[in-house]
């Protein structure tokens, strides 16, 4: 879906609003300043009436892959048959760039505040990594909308079964055991809307094309609106040169021991022959499928390994720091964080105003080799994977309303794809990527 007309009205209408209105964070702690309920480290609040909003969102979404299979070609029909997901697409982030293999490598020494998963000091994993377009359908790369990348880890049960107890390895839904374990990101750090009610509403308004989306934004609580708006804009107008080289948010909560936490991957790319090719395609015209060809591009015809650090953002104010609002920035920063508990708290004495956060962290880095980048339409292999936020460890369990409408809709995508249900596991290449990979300067 091409959102170019939304943009320039929608930053028109919002531009005098978000002009005059406070930050994103202190907006929201002031609204809950008046709640009289605040939740503890970690803790989900129901949405009012959130099963039928559920089940409304899994209707949508299957009819909106319904019409994207109407509308494909041949060759994408193709393409679909091959996969074995019978004729139902992904309904979101149907285009990829590219299903390549990597290396997970957490970090040596890790504190142990932070070892809780697959986050012990030194594991590696065999991974497989999708990027892609977050909107529906097939459309040219240059669209405007998200990015996204999606990695599986591999051997989960095996490698981390000769660290830990057998019996200590418990799936956040046991059907997924052997499945590996999943992390999903976009390109922004904030989810563009607050509730489900909403993303109900902008998923409508989106399958009706033109300037219906832009009503999601029109109405009383200009404040949320405005917020809500900034974060979609900002997502979908970001200028991509290469979906390798860019950062990707969880944008939504996950268990992490004793509260939550959100998940970063910033490009840790530093190579100047990259730099050099990065200046020459600025210059180039971008085509339908740019992002694929300048991932193959980096991977194949170049030869260079990719490279990201993976940062755990731990929740240190369930004020500050919301399970329910995806669409509130988790703060990082150590004086951003601690002005803002203070605002919230107002005159509370037990802030101490020098007190630190030190609630990010690197835990590990993901690294993707060289490797022939089969073309899209041609990896039927992927496009068989499911990558669902779901398919994870009790330790990562998913939070907040957003993931517990995912668990629903992803998990009835899937089933439509005739999702493979033999365990996923490495192949022989995998294993010589990651023995090659453990030695390399990068790691």
């Amino acid at each position: 879906m091409n959102y170019l007309p939304l943009i320039f009205p929608a930053i028109l209408s919002f531009s005098a609003c978000v002009a005059q209105r406070q930050s994103v964070a202190e907006t929201e702690i002031e609204s809950k300043k008046t709640s009289q309920v605040v939740p503890g480290l970690g803790e989900e609040t129901l949405e009012e009436d959130e099963a039928e909003s559920i089940q409304k969102l899994i209707e949508l979404v299957e009819f909106q892959a319904s019409q994207i299979y109407k509308v494909m070609t041949p060759a994408q029909k193709e393409h679909i048959s091959r996969s074995k997901t019978g004729d139902t697409v992904r309904a979101v982030h149907t285009k990829s760039h590219g299903c390549v293999k990597g290396g997970f490598f957490v970090n040596e020494n890790l504190p142990a505040d932070y070892q809780t998963g697959v986050f012990q000091s030194g594991l590696k994993f065999p991974a497989w990594i999708r990027l892609s377009n977050g909107a529906p359908g097939y459309g040219p790369d240059k669209d405007p909308t998200s990015r996204g990348f999606a990695i599986k880890l591999l051997n989960v049960e095996k490698i981390l079964g000769e660290r830990l107890q057998r019996d200590q390895l418990r799936w956040s839904l046991p059907r997924y055991q052997g499945q590996g374990q999943d992390f999903l990101f976009l390109n922004a750090p904030a989810f563009p809307v607050k509730t489900l009610k909403t993303y109900i509403t902008f998923t409508e308004n989106l399958e009706k094309g033109g300037m219906a989306p832009l009503t999601t934004f029109a109405r009383p609580d200009l404040r949320a609106a405005a917020s809500e708006a900034r974060a979609f804009l900002g997502m979908i107008t970001q200028n991509v040169e290469s979906p390798l080289e860019i950062s990707y948010f969880s944008q939504l909560p996950y268990q992490f021991k004793d509260r939550a936490a959100k998940y970063r991957i910033d490009s840790c790319a530093k190579n100047s022959k990259l730099k050099k090719n990065r200046r020459q395609q600025r210059n180039e015209k971008k085509g339908d499928d740019y992002l694929y060809e300048r991932t193959r591009n980096t991977l194949e015809d170049n030869g260079e390994t990719a490279c990201f650090d993976f940062s755990v953002i731990r929740q240190m104010d369930p004020v500050v720091q919301p399970i329910e609002d995806s669409n509130i920035e988790w703060l990082s920063d150590d004086k951003s964080i601690e002005a803002a508990q203070r605002y919230a708290s107002g005159k509370r004495k037990n802030i101490d105003p020098k007190k630190k956060f030190a609630n990010r962290l690197t835990v590990a880095r993901i690294l993707i080799p060289q490797q022939t980048v089969t073309a899209p339409l041609s990896d039927s292999t992927c496009e068989g994977l499911s990558f669902n936020s779901w398919n994870a460890l009790e330790e990562h369990k998913p939070l907040g309303n957003m993931n517990r409408a995912r668990k629903a809709v992803y998990d009835h995508n899937a089933n439509l794809r005739k999702r493979r249900e033999s365990p996923i596991v490495a192949d022989e290449e995998h294993h010589q990527i990651l023995q090659r990979l453990a030695t390399s300067d990068q790691n």
